[in-house]
């Protein structure tokens, strides 16, 4: 008899009605964490809904895993032999530290750069516009190079 599908229905009976998480689940039951994942993505409507809730609000990285992501530039940055490697995870983990990396920031800024390039070319047609309605418009130069014969 294969064990796989009793075991699959006590890991989502675990996940939905003791309200486990997928890691204590592993834990408790002594199963590798992909394989919990993989039967709750797959058996589990419950567990689908939560991940795509999560999803959708950028969440579906764990604190864990987070933390440990954090962990591996510090380790990076501390142990690379390149110096170019070293500078952009230094540089990673300062932008990260100071909030600089945080999707309200970046949408900010982006916005704020679309709003800077309208305002320079709304300027430069300006400046335009009053060159060519001027009554004494600046004549052009044209560079023309000598040919030697």
């Amino acid at each position: 008899m294969n064990a796989a599908p009793l075991i699959q229905a006590q890991i989502v009976k675990l996940y939905e009605h003791y309200q486990m998480s997928p890691e204590e689940i592993a834990e408790d039951q002594s199963i590798a964490i992909d394989f919990v994942r993989a039967t709750l993505m797959t058996k589990s409507q419950v567990f689908r809904s939560v991940m795509s809730a999560k999803e959708a609000k950028g969440e579906y990285i764990t604190e864990d895993e987070r933390r440990e992501f954090y962990e591996s530039y510090k380790a990076l940055a501390r142990y690379t032999d390149s110096d170019v490697v070293k500078e952009k995870a230094l540089a990673r983990l300062i932008d990260e530290s100071r909030g600089r990396l945080d999707k309200v920031v970046v949408e900010q800024t982006q916005i704020t750069n679309v709003i800077n390039v309208v305002q320079i070319m709304l300027d430069r047609t300006k400046k335009a516009k009053e060159i060519a309605l001027s009554p004494n418009p600046r004549p052009r130069e044209i560079e023309v190079e000598e040919v030697s014969a």
